[in-house]
């Protein structure tokens, strides 16, 4: 794959994750609170890559040190929102530890272990327990909605757009090692693929947003 390719494929990724944010932010006194949750982590998505891209890059500075931070508030904004859709005091619990636990894990494997390489156990991890959550999410959802499962649940898209995304990196992280070894040629398609789900995840994410801005956020849904 050619580089000029592959960096098209970052720059649609990052504007399609800007366009996400955009709608949130303009539908954002329609949205519900864990919908609004979710328009900030786009937000901190964009940040994130811009200022890896934009501002690390030129600078030589190493950009992976962005998006181990934002893996850290990208567990936690997510673990919050999923807590108040399923609203659920019996997760408080399981949630909180969760959230601490991986966030040390994350702290240790980027300040110790994986450094300033690309923190790949973090994000296998993370993203692991977060896919398990999302189809949890789909379980409450279709037992909740025996008789009514509605496609114009805006959370269903953006959970479908997690779902999508994580499943990705899972593939991409778990075997990067892998990969580094034995076809470091080709490590750029692998990312590219990467890339290419988020932008699909995007459209989710977007057409989620965009129908929940045609509903007040206490109208009558599970996933509200």
């Amino acid at each position: 794959m050619e580089l000029e390719t592959y960096f098209l494929i970052t720059y649609t990724l990052r504007y399609t994750s800007l366009a996400v944010a955009l709608i949130g932010l303009f539908r954002w006194s329609r949205l519900s609170s864990p919908l609004k949750i979710f328009t900030i982590l786009k937000v901190l998505s964009f940040l994130s890559d811009f200022v890896a891209g934009e501002v690390l890059r030129p600078q030589k500075i190493i950009q992976n040190h962005a998006s181990s931070v934002y893996q850290m508030f990208e567990l936690l904004l997510i673990l919050w929102m999923y807590y108040l859709v399923l609203a659920n005091k019996k997760l408080r619990i399981p949630f909180t530890i969760g959230a601490i636990l991986l966030t040390l894990f994350g702290l240790i494997n980027w300040i110790f272990i994986q450094k300033a390489e690309i923190n790949s156990y973090t994000f296998t991890i993370d993203s692991l327990i977060l896919l398990v959550v999302v189809i949890y999410y789909f379980h409450w959802l279709v037992a909740t909605e025996k008789k009514s499962l509605s496609i114009n649940n805006s959370f269903y898209w953006v959970s479908t757009g997690l779902a999508i995304y994580f499943s990705a990196t899972i593939l991409l992280f778990a075997a990067i090692d892998y990969i580094k070894l034995t076809m470091i040629d080709n490590l750029i398609f692998f990312l590219a693929f990467h890339n290419i789900m988020g932008i699909i995840a995007n459209l989710f994410f977007f057409y989620g947003l965009w129908i929940a801005g045609r509903t007040k956020p206490d109208a009558p849904s599970p996933a509200s």
